[in-house]
């Protein structure tokens, strides 16, 4: 995507703006660009003209065709055209299908045309999956969700700021926000107001969306960060950003900045809109998907429309009483296939303002990360099963409350580990008081030692933890 010459990257490397909220995609946009070109053919389909030209052998497919294909998914024509024998005559039918079930949006393009979505039949699982989550299944799992929600809010903000280009290992951007230490360069910054953004969403479930929520999102995404360009809070002031293909043509332009007021004031009013009546229902996390969506076609900011944007889809599912999605890290799936996040957008937009690409692709994630949550806890479980019973074995494990087992079976796996006060705080959303009580009580069974560095506190486990508790 062109921007500012001063922002130029160095010769030799290759870079480009993504709308879709990538501010730099490196080795990825190669293939990215690579595919635009291979989608070209896609604008030259007329269907009207393959339907005057073809009906008779189109009605032949008709009976069969459906939306999605014999593995449920919704193809664009990039691939639907490798993977049939008559692809333009398959092609219109699978359109009309698709035509026939789609729904318009109260949303348009910056050519006016409105925006549609479908559900086709196989999307319905994932949606399934998505509305189990919606009953309290943690509640006997009180421990266990407290420590998964930190570590996933840890995870959404590393990874998040990391598709956005920062570049912080893992194991330093987790001491950073366990232990609250304040941002040494810019990549740890990304990864700390990621952190905060992802806290300021959760509580703000309460409040309508409005143009200044949507402003305020953006405040903490990029506070104090270094980019000149970027002013927090404020729309662009230009037209300069746009994504081209190899050879010079523009592929996509988000709307004029001047009409970025008055198309997220459209925005809000299709977020604030209760679609929960027969007549007109959106399921929450379809409209979740659009509203992320629409955020990154819109592109109302210079910078961290991205994060703008994740964060935006996350506010309104746990605004809608999806409260796993505390649990549910989507940018670590993304970061994985930016270039597929990416083309879904691509899809959408030049296949007649059909967002179903977009909603058939973070389906598919958020069900990948719904499934990695649901192994997670089920694993924890049999891990504290197991531990548990142990603990029962020994006179002081009787004595130590859930957390402190957890703390114990970290110290036995890592002999020599040091552990905080504000990491146990983080870890399982508890006071200092009661984190220094946890650890104090290990300490007092000898399977913790107790030292000061400085003026923090560590506490660090013991060799032979497992003798010594038997011992005792």
């Amino acid at each position: 995507m062109k921007q500012d010459p001063k922002r130029q990257p160095a010769a030799g490397v290759f870079c480009c703006r993504l709308w879709a909220s990538l501010d730099y995609v490196r080795l990825e946009s190669i293939y990215f660009l690579l595919t635009i070109i291979k989608m070209k053919a896609v604008n030259t389909l007329n269907l009207k003209d393959i339907l005057s030209e073809n009906f008779d052998e189109i009605a032949q497919y008709l009976p069969h065709a459906k939306p999605t294909d014999h593995k449920g998914r919704y193809l664009p024509w990039a691939e639907f055209k490798h993977r049939y024998k008559r692809p333009e005559i398959e092609w219109a039918a699978v359109k009309l299908a698709r035509q026939a079930i789609a729904q318009p949006l109260p949303l348009a393009a910056t050519d006016g045309q409105p925006f549609s979505y479908a559900v086709p039949e196989s999307f319905q699982s994932y949606l399934h999956t998505i509305d189990r989550l919606a009953v309290p299944l943690l509640a006997e799992r009180k421990q266990d969700s407290a420590l998964f929600f930190a570590q996933s809010l840890i995870e959404e903000s590393i990874s998040s700021a990391q598709m956005e280009g920062a570049s912080t290992t893992r194991q330093a951007a987790k001491n950073m926000l366990e232990n609250e230490r304040q941002p040494r360069n810019e990549h740890e910054r990304m990864v700390f107001n990621n952190y905060a953004l992802m806290q300021y969403a959760k509580a703000q479930t309460e409040q309508p969306l409005s143009i200044e929520l949507i402003k305020s999102f953006h405040r903490l995404a990029v506070k104090e960060t270094e980019n000149p360009y970027v002013e927090a809070g404020a729309f662009r002031s230009d037209n300069n950003i746009f994504v081209q293909d190899t050879d010079g043509h523009i592929v996509h332009q988000p709307p004029p900045f001047e009409q970025i007021g008055a198309r997220l004031q459209a925005l809000c009013d299709f977020a604030n809109t209760d679609h929960t009546a027969a007549d007109h229902f959106i399921h929450p996390a379809i409209k979740a998907v659009i509203l992320h969506f629409m955020m990154g076609y819109e592109h109302p900011f210079s910078d961290g429309n991205g994060r703008t944007a994740r964060a935006l889809f996350y506010w309104f599912m746990l605004k809608q009483g999806y409260a796993a999605f505390e649990y549910i890290s989507i940018s670590h799936l993304l970061k994985q296939a930016p270039t597929q996040y990416g083309l879904s957008y691509l899809y959408s937009e030049t296949d007649g303002n059909d967002t179903t690409y977009f909603i058939d692709y973070q389906l598919r994630i958020i069900s990948r990360a719904i499934a990695a949550f649901s192994d997670h806890i089920e694993e924890r479980q049999r891990h504290h099963a197991d531990m548990l019973q142990w603990l029962l074995q020994t006179k002081e494990g009787r004595n130590l409350n859930a957390r402190q087992a957890d703390i114990l079976s970290k110290a036995i796996k890592h002999t020599g580990r040091a552990f905080t006060v504000k990491e146990i705080m983080h870890d399982y959303q508890i006071s200092t008081n009661t984190a220094k009580t946890d650890l104090r009580g290990l300490a007092a069974i000898k399977v913790l030692a107790e030292v000061k560095q400085g003026r923090e506190i560590l506490f660090i486990a013991m060799p032979d933890i497992a003798e010594r508790l038997k011992a005792a």
